[in-house]
């Protein structure tokens, strides 16, 4: 397999995450700890297709602040062996996600500061080192931190595959305008249902998770559902979905003549082993992969 060059735009910030060590008592104050992480969607995934395909070349572009914060994501990628692209804004503060989680791992409330990627982003992508890299790429993984103008504008010109995250409820409809150009995109159920009818938006495959209930693959009219089996010792939910997208990329890329649903088994099986660990990056290793990933769909 050639080696391809991947570009990533989209989020790449400081995760709050803090856990309660007591079942939620509403209003109440909780003990429990608070970590910091190094994540957002888009940077996630490339990070996990770094891990599965160290011989491609991955560029991130996103916009960080000149503060403690955006050093540590510069160097998160510098460790993950991304290429940064990214524009930094010393009197800006770099985007952060607080996430609250119960004792059990599972999500609370998050709330996201992401007002750098609304305003600074779309400027950075007209740069003339930023265009040249996006014109020597061949595959483009993008989120929903951009504003849809700028989305429809940089997918609507990429010569290659698109791949598209919808990020949130309340985001996930600035992919309307964008679908035709979107040859896949990952959302979940909530996110599904914010988006609407996907073939009217004109997006042909999509992935869709739903907490541990069956990730259902649309692909070409053809759907497909894949069982997801409750895992014991769940420690940290957080970044689960963008360990699933990863490495389903990964296994697409891997053999773009299967059906998308087998590279979702490979996705599933990175997710299971995401939420076992603290922080939204596990350790993953292609080999594991493949033999716990889930052999059908129905």
């Amino acid at each position: 397999m050639t080696a391809k060059h991947i570009v990533g735009i989209g989020g790449a910030h400081v995760d709050w995450i803090a856990q309660m060590s007591l079942p939620e008592v509403p209003g109440a104050s909780m003990p429990g700890r608070v970590e910091t992480h190094v994540g957002g969607c888009c940077l996630n995934s490339l990070r996990v297709i770094a891990q599965l395909m160290p011989d491609h070349t991955i560029t991130m572009i996103s916009a960080r602040g000149g503060d403690g914060a955006g050093e540590q994501v510069q160097s998160a990628m510098e460790e993950a062996g991304l290429i940064d692209q990214g524009a930094v804004f010393l009197d800006r503060k770099t985007p952060t996600y607080t996430a609250v989680l119960s004792d059990r791992g599972d999500l609370v409330a998050a709330v996201a500061d992401m007002r750098l990627y609304e305003d600074a982003l779309p400027r950075h992508l007209g740069r003339r080192e930023v265009r040249a890299t996006l014109n020597d790429a061949n595959i483009l993984v993008v989120d929903t931190n951009l504003p849809a103008t700028g989305i429809e504008k940089l997918v609507s010109s990429f010569e290659g595959l698109v791949i598209g995250f919808a990020i949130s409820p309340a985001k996930a409809r600035r992919l309307i305008e964008s679908g035709p150009h979107i040859d896949l995109v990952f959302m979940n159920a909530k996110e599904h249902a914010a988006l609407g009818d996907l073939k009217a938006v004109g997006l042909k495959k999509a992935v869709i998770t739903n907490g541990t209930d069956d990730v259902l693959v649309l692909e070409d009219g053809d759907a497909f559902r894949l069982p997801v089996v409750p895992e014991t010792g769940i420690v940290d939910v957080t970044g689960a979905g963008d360990a699933l997208a990863g490495a389903t990329i990964a296994a697409h890329l891997k053999d773009p003549s299967e059906k998308l649903w087998k590279a979702v088994n490979i996705g599933i099986a990175a997710a299971t082993q995401t939420v076992r660990a603290h922080g939204p990056i596990a350790s993953l290793d292609w080999a594991m992969l493949t033999t716990k990933a889930k052999p059908n769909a129905h």
